[in-house]
């Protein structure tokens, strides 16, 4: 399976987290986000949140941008941080 997107990304975590040792999470998300983590979250529905709102994050991002190196999330005014 190629991820070509986040989408793409959540639906091969949700069928392969149980399997993804914390050394293979690190890598996957290095590899397709660009993110850098230290271990895989407990909470599968979190880390997916996550995923949405960074991957949709990304995509409105120019191509030539920089992009964040860590999760982007949002503060209860819905602005990104």
């Amino acid at each position: 399976m190629k991820i070509a997107n986040y989408k793409d990304l959540i639906e091969f975590i949700k069928i392969n987290y149980q399997h993804l040792t914390d050394a293979d999470y690190i890598e996957l998300m290095s590899s397709t986000l660009g993110v850098y983590e230290n271990t895989k979250p407990k909470d599968l529905d979190k880390l997916i949140e996550r995923i949405t709102m960074h991957g949709m994050y990304l995509e409105q991002l120019p191509t030539n941008h920089e992009r964040p190196l860590f999760w982007i999330v949002e503060n209860e005014s819905n602005v990104f941080l």
